[in-house]
This record gives C-alpha cells, sequence and structure tokens, in this order.
C-alpha cells in the first residue's frame, strides 16, 4: 500500500501535477483519494504521517451527504500542502481564515508557526477545537466571520454541503436545504497585520478582506486564496494590477501569471498564492 508520505513525496517533486485540468489530472485525483481514503476514510486510523509535521490526526465528519473531511485533503490541497512544507521556515506567524474543522491550522502549527485560526460556524469551530485536542496543538481561535469591520451577520449554513456555508451576503441565491444563523464577524486585518502568511477560504469574502486591506503591506505577507467567482476574481486582479506583488495560480503549474484570465473563478480551479516573492519555492 502506498504510504501518505509517499504521495506528498511524489507532490513535492512535481507539484505542477497538481494543477487542475493538466493532462491527467483526474487519474491523479482518483489515485490520490484511494490512498486518502486508506489513511482518513470512515474505517481507517484517521491519521497520517506529514513527514515534517509528524502524526495528523483529523476525525471523520459529514459535511453533507457526500462531502465528508476526506474532501480536504483533495489533490490539488495536496499541492498546496506540499508548500507549507517546503516554506515551513519562512513563516512563523500564519492566520487561517475560514479553518473549518482546523486541517490547515493543524499542519502549521505541527511545522513551527503559532497560528490564529477564524472560524464563523459554532459546530466547525467546536470541531476544530476538538481536532486540535487530538493532535496537542493550540492555536488562537476566533469563532467569527474574518472581515474587515466587527458586528453580527446572518450565515447560510448549506446542510447538503457545509464547507460552502457562507455569510448571507456574500453568495447569489443558494441551493439545497438550508439553515440562517447569526454570526459575530470581525475585523480581522490586525491579524493580517500580526501574520507572514494568511490562508483565506472564506467562501465569497475574499475580494473584500484582499482589497480591504493596505495595498503597502502585501510586501510583507503572503497569501493562498481560494477564489469562488469571476466577480471575485476581477476585483483581486484589478487590486493587484501594476504593483510588485506577483499572482501565482496553481491551475496553470503554480507559475506566475500575468494576464486575468489565468486567475481562478472556481473551488476546482485551485488556489491562487499572493507573494512579493519573483518564484514559488517547493
Amino acid at each position: 500500500m502506498t504510504t501518505f508520505e509517499q504521495l506528498m513525496a511524489g507532490i513535492t517533486l512535481e507539484p505542477g501535477l497538481t494543477a487542475p485540468g493538466s493532462v491527467g489530472f483526474d487519474e491523479r485525483a482518483d489515485t490520490a483519494k484511494e490512498i486518502v481514503m486508506n489513511f482518513y476514510g470512515p474505517d481507517s486510523a484517521q491519521e497520517a504521517n506529514f513527514k515534517d509535521a509528524g502524526l495528523v490526526r483529523i476525525q471523520f465528519l459529514r459535511f453533507g451527504e457526500t462531502v465528508t473531511t476526506v474532501n480536504l485533503f483533495d489533490y490539488k490541497e495536496l499541492g498546496l500542502f506540499a508548500y507549507y512544507r517546503a516554506n515551513r521556515h519562512r513563516y512563523p506567524r500564519v492566520v487561517d481564515l475560514g479553518a473549518n474543522v482546523g486541517l490547515h491550522s493543524i499542519l502549521w502549527s505541527r511545522l513551527g508557526a503559532e497560528v490564529r485560526a477564524w472560524e464563523p460556524d459554532p459546530q466547525h469551530c467546536e470541531w476544530a477545537q476538538s481536532n486540535f485536542a487530538l493532535n496537542s496543538v493550540s492555536p488562537t481561535v476566533r469563532c467569527m466571520a474574518a472581515s474587515t469591520h466587527n458586528g453580527r451577520a446572518h450565515f447560510v449554513r448549506l446542510l447538503g454541503n457545509r464547507t460552502g456555508s457562507h455569510l448571507a451576503s456574500c453568495k447569489g441565491v443558494p441551493y439545497g436545504e438550508l439553515e440562517d444563523i447569526e454570526v459575530e464577524v470581525g475585523d480581522c486585518r490586525s491579524d493580517l497585520d500580526w501574520a507572514n502568511f494568511a490562508k483565506i477560504d472564506i467562501e465569497g469574502h475574499e475580494a473584500n478582506v484582499i482589497t480591504g486591506y493596505d495595498i503597502g503591506k502585501w510586501s510583507t505577507l503572503d497569501a493562498a486564496v481560494e477564489i469562488g467567482s469571476s466577480s471575485s476574481a476581477d476585483q483581486i486582479w484589478e487590486y493587484f494590477e501594476g504593483t510588485k506583488i506577483n499572482l501565482f495560480a496553481q491551475r496553470e503549474g503554480w507559475r506566475r501569471i500575468v494576464t486575468r484570465r489565468s486567475m481562478p473563478t472556481h473551488h476546482s480551479h485551485g488556489t491562487l498564492l499572493i507573494s512579493a516573492q519573483p518564484k514559488l519555492s517547493f
């Protein structure tokens, strides 16, 4: 049986293979999912050795009929994890905006970073704290939605896929069975000031936070962003266009992009990495 570490080692050698849409991507993704199921599926030990991060435990949870914690280890996500491992000494302070059940925060904590984790859904925040205890890590936890202001807001919980739950104002007409709850909203910009690296996965609110952060401060902050719409992609592209900040797209093999059409516009396109670095290191 292929070990989890063997899977990650292959990605580290050729991170461009995790580019969605690349030749053979679907086949590689299916193979990776089979391997992940052996370690994090419902009938597994729900733990795997991440080498530099050590043994990482994530309890198996269902986010809907077909979406589970196994999906948190999608092939394209493993490409981002490879970047984390290769750059663990570059980023001693990490903020995780949209922490979900805590996987990214756990990885960064295990890689030696001090972490601040933001998660608006109270149930997911509780699950994250349980996973933190399983892994003997202690990020600072903020059970609130990351934004550029303080207050309270309506939050739409998608019961068919809770990983897509979002602030009510951030997406179009939601689908499926829904639950409307009120959550606390916090201005995350002081945590961005503190951090060297930010993971931003906040379901339609990413452009608001990114463009609401002082453009001059992006020279000392790198970020991995999931972009969920063409509108968000447009806003982010226009914000950084003409600056010394570079945009690297996983869908382009982690290369620096020079045109708007290379921007990801959907979660299936993978991560956008924002950095003043001229080139990414894996």
